[in-house]
């Protein structure tokens, strides 16, 4: 497989005051690899696995779920499911702050697995082993669902996601977000173990 993949996937923006650029370094977390250091890495880890086995059916999702309020730092996952046969997870922190109601944490829920599902979109486009993840629709999970408080909030944050072109699926659907994203939301549920894994790292470089 090319080297190519492995290219560091970083968003940045110069500042025309003082000629900084602002990097932000997105490192996930998989139980069996580690840590991965970037977007593409988690591309080229997809990519292997659908490759493994090509004749199977494979669901790609990205889902969020946040614990607390006022200072979150959100479990963001991107998941794929080999249909009949179990999957993998990669997952990542975000940190969101100013989060006071249930509305806000859901719309950013839903947001930041839009995020996440837009830009694997994009890099996957443009990198040499992304094709076998664009063979496959990227769904987006969202821990909302008919029967609790949430309810009042399906519409807009469905919406949202299907009209950035997401296929979008709910409580008892949501398993990106309601089960794998809750597993690391601790300490903040009771029985939930913490997990060390990295958030999201904001770096200022000097030009």
């Amino acid at each position: 497989m090319s080297g190519f993949c492995f290219a560091l996937a970083a968003g940045w923006k110069k500042t025309a005051s003082r000629g900084r650029v602002e990097v932000f370094i997105m490192r996930f977390f998989n139980q069996t690899k580690g840590v991965l250091t970037s977007i593409d890495e988690v591309i080229f880890e997809l990519s292997s696995y659908i490759n493994d086995a090509p004749e199977r059916q494979y669901r790609i999702a990205v889902g969020s779920d946040g614990e607390g309020y006022n200072v979150i730092d959100f479990p963001v996952a991107i998941t794929i499911h080999r249909v009949g046969q179990g999957g993998r997870f990669f997952i990542t922190r975000v940190r969101r702050e100013n989060i006071n109601t249930m509305q806000q944490k859901i719309h950013t829920e839903a947001w930041l697995a839009c995020e996440m599902g837009m830009l694997l979109k994009k890099r996957a486009a443009e990198l040499e082993c992304g094709d076998a993840i664009l063979r496959h629709n990227i769904e987006i999970h969202i821990d909302v669902g008919e029967g609790g408080p949430t309810k009042s909030m399906i519409k807009e944050v469905v919406g949202m996601a299907r009209g950035l072109g997401f296929d979008v699926f709910i409580k008892p659907e949501s398993a990106a977000a309601s089960n794998v994203a809750d597993r690391f939301s601790a300490p903040f549920k009771s029985g939930h173990v913490k997990h060390d894994f990295p958030i999201r790292a904001e770096l200022v470089v000097q030009l």
